[in-house]
C-alpha cells in the first residue's frame, strides 16, 4: 500500500549555535603608483587592487525553535533577518574567498543530510510561479514533483484539496495565478502569497522559513496571512514556521509564539514574544520605559534601530568588558545623555550596548542540552565551515540536494507543466493579434508577386519576422522560469537535465501551430515556387530557423539573466545576423576580414537555402527582373529573341552570392546550431553560469 503523504511524524526541532556568516568585499582600488597587491583571500589581482576586507553579517547567533512554534525573526534593516533564514534553512555554503559560514546546526537533534535537507521549505519575499497556471495545477503540479511517484492520483488529489482548504484558495482555486501588473493580473497579493505557501507545503515539510511573507500586504491582508499561518502551525506539531518579518502590527506580531531579535548581526533576544518588552525593560532599567500608546515591535525596532545610529555617531565606543548593569547600584544609559542634546555621550552608548547584550537577555534554556547534541555529533561533519567548492559551481552533490523521483518521471510531469504554460502564452489575444495581422499584411503586400526581387525580400522578411520575434519572446518569459528552475532546484524538486529536456521538448512542439500556418498563408498569398518538394524544403529551412532563433534567445537569457542587458546583447546580436545574411549587402562584396562573419549567422544559411530552393534551375521571363540585372538577355538593347530566352534561376543564385550553397548544407548547419547552442545553455544553467560569474 502507498505511504500516505501526511502520516504522524515526530516533533521537529532546529537548533543553531555560533552561527556566524561574512562575506568579502570588492577590493580596494589601486592608488596611482602603488605597487600591485594580492588582497585577503585571493581577491587581490595583478592589475593592483588593494587588500580585501570582509563583512560580518552574522556574529555568533545561537537559538532553538521546536515543531508547533512560529518564530519571527525581527531587527531593523541590514541586521541579518533573511541570511540567518537562509542559514538555517541549508540554502547557503561557504565559497573561498568569497563568503564564509561557520556554526552548527542541528535537525532534529541530527546533522543535517539529504533527507532532512527535503523537509525544509523556504517561501521566497517575491513569488515566482508560471502565470498561465491555475492555483490548483501550480500546487498540483508542485506535488508530482515532490511526493513519490508511487502514490495513487487519488491521493495527490486529496492531498492538494487540504493544502486548499488549509490556505483557505478554494474561491481562487481555478483562476490563473497571472501576472501582477500585467495584462492578466490573475489572483490578488494574498491569494498569491498564500498559493506560494501552498506550493511549500504540500510536500508536508517539516519546518517552513518565510521571507518577509507580509511584504507588499495591506494590513487586513497581512494579518489574514498571519492568522492562517498561526493556525497551520497549532494544529501541526510536526511543523514548525520561522518568519523574517521587519516591522510587523500589534495584532499579527502577538501571534508569533517565540521572538528572535537581532541587531547588526547578533542576538539581542531569543525568547517568548510576549516576554520580549518586559526583559529588554528589565535589562535597560525604568530610565527607558516604553512610552504610552506605541506598540511593542515598533518600540524594540525603534530601541535597536537607537543604538545603531549611536554608535555610527560614536564609532570608537566599544561594549563593556564586564559584567551588564543589572543591580540597582549601576548606573544606567539614561544617565549619560547630554542635558542640551538629549543625545547619549559614548559612555552611555557603551552602557546602554552592554544593556542590550546577549549574556543578558537572551534565554539559554536549552543550552545545556544543545551543548552535548553538538559533542557527540560533532564528529559527523556538521560544523558550516568550509562547506561548499572552491572556485566551482556548487553541484547537486555540494548542496545536499536528494530527489524523491527519478528522472524520467520528473520529465513527464515537467514537459506536462511548460506545455500547459506555453498554451496560455500561444494563444494569448495578443499574440494571436500579432501573427494574424502580420500574415495579412504581408500577404497583401506581397500578393501573387512574380518580380525577383520581391520574392527575395519576401523570403528574407518571413525568416527575419519570425525568427527574431522567437528570440524576443525566449528573451520575455525565460528570465523568470530561469530563477524559478534555480529555486525548485534548490528545494530539491528536480534536476536540471530533466527540466531542460522538457522545456526543449515543448519549445519545439510550440512552433507547429501559429508559424505553421503564418508560413503556408505567405507561401500561398506569394504564390512561391509550385511542387510538394519545394514546399515541404521551404517549411523545414523555415521551422530550423525559428529553432535556431529560439534557442540562441534561450542561450542569451540562460547567460545574462539581466534583461536589460540581454535584450541590449540581443540587438547586436540581430544587427549582425542581419546584414551578414546577403540580403542587405552582396556576401562576396563584404571586407574578408569580417566576411567570414556570415558563417556563423544562421540568417545566413536558412536564407541561402531558401533562395536556392526558389529558384534553383528555374526558368524565368525578363518581366521578372529589373533590365540587364541577371542576364544579358533582359537587357534594354536585347532582341525580342534573346528577351523570350529569360534567364535561369542559377543567375540570381549566382549574383546574390549563393552558387556553392546546398539545400543540404543549410540543414545540416542549422541543426549543428540549433543542437550547440541548447547545451551551451543547458551548461549555462547547469553550473549557473552568467556573464557577471557564477549566481
Amino acid at each position: 500500500m502507498a505511504e500516505s503523504p501526511s502520516r504522524a511524524r515526530p516533533r521537529p526541532s532546529l537548533c543553531w549555535h555560533d552561527v556566524s556568516y561574512r562575506v568579502a568585499l570588492p577590493p580596494a582600488p589601486r592608488k596611482a603608483g602603488a605597487c600591485a597587491v594580492v588582497g585577503l583571500g585571493g581577491l587581490g589581482n595583478s592589475w593592483g587592487a588593494g587588500p580585501a576586507a570582509w563583512k560580518p553579517v552574522l556574529s555568533g547567533v545561537s537559538g532553538e525553535v521546536r515543531g508547533g512554534e512560529m518564530i519571527a525573526i525581527m531587527g531593523p534593516s541590514g541586521s541579518g533577518k533573511t541570511t540567518l533564514l537562509h542559514v538555517l534553512a541549508q540554502r547557503v555554503v561557504s565559497v573561498r574567498g568569497k563568503a564564509e559560514v561557520s556554526g552548527h546546526i542541528l535537525l532534529n537533534e541530527r546533522a543535517p543530510d539529504k533527507v532532512s535537507r527535503r523537509q525544509c521549505a523556504f517561501v521566497f519575499q517575491d513569488e515566482i510561479m508560471l502565470q498561465h497556471l491555475t492555483v490548483r495545477d501550480t500546487i498540483r503540479f508542485a506535488a508530482l514533483l515532490r511526493l513519490p511517484s508511487s502514490l495513487p492520483p487519488e491521493a495527490i488529489d486529496a492531498k492538494v484539496d487540504e493544502v486548499i482548504a488549509e490556505l483557505s484558495l478554494h474561491r481562487c482555486a481555478d483562476t490563473l495565478v497571472g501576472k501582477p501588473g500585467g495584462e492578466n493580473r490573475g489572483v490578488s497579493g494574498g491569494e498569491r502569497k498564500r498559493t506560494a505557501i501552498a506550493v511549500e507545503l504540500v510536500s508536508n515539510p517539516s519546518m517552513l522559513f518565510l521571507d518577509e511573507p507580509t511584504s507588499g500586504l495591506d494590513a487586513a491582508t497581512a494579518l489574514n496571512l498571519g492568522v492562517t499561518l498561526r493556525r497551520i502551525s497549532a494544529h501541526k506539531s510536526d511543523l514548525l514556521i520561522v518568519c523574517a518579518i521587519h516591522q510587523p502590527r500589534l495584532k499579527l506580531f502577538e501571534l508569533f509564539t517565540k521572538l528572535c531579535l537581532l541587531r547588526q548581526g547578533r542576538m539581542a533576544y531569543l525568547g517568548p514574544q510576549e516576554e520580549a518588552v518586559q526583559r529588554l525593560q528589565s535589562a535597560m532599567g525604568p530610565e527607558v520605559p516604553m512610552p504610552p500608546q506605541v506598540s511593542p515591535p515598533d518600540w524594540m525596532l525603534d530601541v535597536l534601530t537607537e543604538i545603531d545610529a549611536a554608535l555610527l555617531r560614536s564609532p570608537n565606543a566599544a561594549p563593556a568588558a564586564g559584567s551588564p548593569p543589572g543591580d540597582a547600584a549601576s548606573p544606567r544609559a539614561a544617565d549619560f545623555k547630554d542635558s542640551e542634546s538629549g543625545a547619549m555621550d559614548d559612555a552611555g552608548v557603551e552602557l546602554l550596548e552592554a544593556a542590550l547584550d546577549e549574556r543578558d537577555v537572551f534565554t539559554y534554556d536549552f543550552a545545556q542540552k544543545l551543548a552535548s547534541q553538538l559533542e557527540s555529533a560533532a564528529s559527523e561533519g556538521i560544523k558550516l565551515e568550509g562547506a561548499g567548492a572552491e572556485g566551482a559551481a556548487a553541484t547537486d552533490a555540494d548542496l545536499g540536494y536528494s530527489f524523491v523521483n527519478d528522472s524520467l518521471w520528473q520529465f513527464r510531469v515537467l514537459f506536462a507543466r511548460q506545455a500547459l504554460q506555453q498554451r496560455g502564452e500561444i494563444f494569448s489575444h495578443v499574440y494571436i493579434f500579432q501573427m494574424v495581422s502580420v500574415a495579412i499584411i504581408a500577404s497583401l503586400v506581397w500578393l501573387q508577386s512574380e518580380d525577383v526581387g520581391d520574392i527575395l525580400g519576401v523570403l528574407f522578411f518571413i525568416n527575419i519576422q519570425q525568427s527574431f520575434n522567437t528570440m524576443n519572446g525566449v528573451l520575455k518569459v525565460f528570465p523568470p522560469e530561469r530563477s524559478l528552475m534555480l529555486r525548485e532546484r534548490d528545494a530539491g524538486a528536480y534536476r536540471v537535465l530533466p527540466y531542460f529536456l522538457a522545456k526543449s521538448s515543448s519549445d519545439f512542439s510550440s512552433l507547429f501551430f501559429f508559424p505553421v500556418m503564418y508560413a503556408v498563408a505567405i507561401y500561398f498569398a506569394v504564390g512561391l515556387r509550385e511542387g510538394a518538394d519545394h514546399f515541404f524544403i521551404y517549411m523545414a529551412l523555415f521551422m530550423l530557423a525559428i529553432t535556431t532563433a529560439q534557442s540562441l534567445g534561450l542561450l542569451v537569457g540562460a547567460y545574462v539573466p539581466d534583461i536589460v542587458l540581454a535584450n541590449s546583447i540581443n540587438f547586436v546580436l540581430v544587427l549582425l545576423i542581419m546584414l551578414f545574411a546577403g540580403f542587405y549587402a552582396d556576401v562576396e562584396n563584404i571586407s574578408p576580414a569580417v566576411a567570414w562573419i556570415r558563417y556563423l549567422s544562421f540568417m545566413y544559411w536558412s536564407y541561402s537555402g531558401l533562395v536556392v530552393n526558389e529558384f534553383k534551375g528555374r526558368e524565368l521571363d525578363c518581366d521578372f527582373a529589373s533590365p540587364g540585372e541577371f542576364s544579358d538577355n533582359c537587357r534594354d538593347s536585347a532582341t525580342d529573341e534573346e528577351r523570350a530566352l529569360g534567364f535561369n534561376g542559377d543567375d540570381v543564385i549566382d549574383d546574390m552570392g549563393y552558387e556553392d550553397i546546398a539545400i543540404w548544407e543549410s540543414c545540416v548547419v542549422l541543426i549543428g546550431m540549433t543542437v550547440a547552442f541548447r547545451v551551451m545553455a543547458y551548461l549555462c544553467i547547469r553550473y549557473k553560469l552568467t556573464l557577471t560569474g557564477k549566481s
